[in-house]
């Protein structure tokens, strides 16, 4: 995962908008985007997916015990990184139970996918989420030889956020060590921007059919005019 720095000065309404355009103008990824929010994300608005409309994923541990992750913990963007994230809970097992988490990023831009094993979850009293995820190329390491096992917390690629009592996060930084941070925010924001978008594309493509038909008219009434004078 490419990670940045926050930079001073910068406009994520701007980065936001410019992510909504690339999708409502590329069928591809707009379809991406749709799949992507029907089997993992659930309802755009954060009410109707709190309120149970979402999907309920499955999945096998290493001990081939389904778990059933029906806590939609997190659905999100990065406008910067062009991502989605899905961040959920199997709420049957011990929140410390690194398998009872499940966290999906799908880019919608280049369309790489990924499930990032969970290392490490540690959520304190104020709950305070921490998710030390594997970083690429984790699984073609000797089992327990990995670096990542042994880093200090500053230095661990992670997912950072504070949950309300139901176990929600509206807003979510993924951390690379202290080298940089995405910032995720709700889907809500995007799914509108995406609304807001459309919009106006309806709008500019019925103006620009209203100026071809004036134009064609004026051609029509000039060229009668001129046939009616001669």
């Amino acid at each position: 995962m490419k990670m940045v720095q926050y930079k001073l000065g910068s406009c994520p309404e701007a980065d936001l908008y410019s992510l909504a355009e690339q999708l409502v103008d590329d069928p591809v990824k707009m379809q991406v985007y749709d799949t992507t929010k029907w089997n993992l994300l659930g309802h755009a608005d954060s009410n109707e997916r709190f309120a149970g409309h979402h999907p309920w994923p499955k999945r096998h541990d290493v001990y081939g015990n389904e778990r059933v992750f029906s806590v939609p913990v997190f659905s999100g963007y990065s406008a910067e990184t062009g991502s989605l994230l899905a961040v959920r809970k199997d709420p049957w097992t011990d929140p410390s139970d690194t398998t009872s988490w499940l966290v999906v990023e799908q880019n919608l831009l280049n369309g790489r996918y990924v499930e990032p094993r969970i290392l490490r979850v540690n959520i304190d009293a104020a709950r305070r989420l921490w998710l030390q995820v594997a970083p690429r190329g984790y699984s073609n390491w000797p089992s327990g030889k990995h670096p990542a096992l042994f880093a200090p917390p500053r230095d661990q690629l992670r997912i950072e956020g504070r949950m309300d009592k139901k176990w929600h996060l509206y807003e979510l930084e993924y951390r690379d060590g202290c080298d940089g941070a995405v910032y995720y925010e709700d889907i809500e924001a995007l799914e509108s921007m995406i609304v807001a978008v459309q919009q106006m594309r309806e709008i500019e493509y019925s103006d620009s059919f209203e100026r071809t038909h004036r134009t064609a008219v004026q051609q029509a009434m000039g060229i009668r005019s001129i046939a009616l004078a001669a």
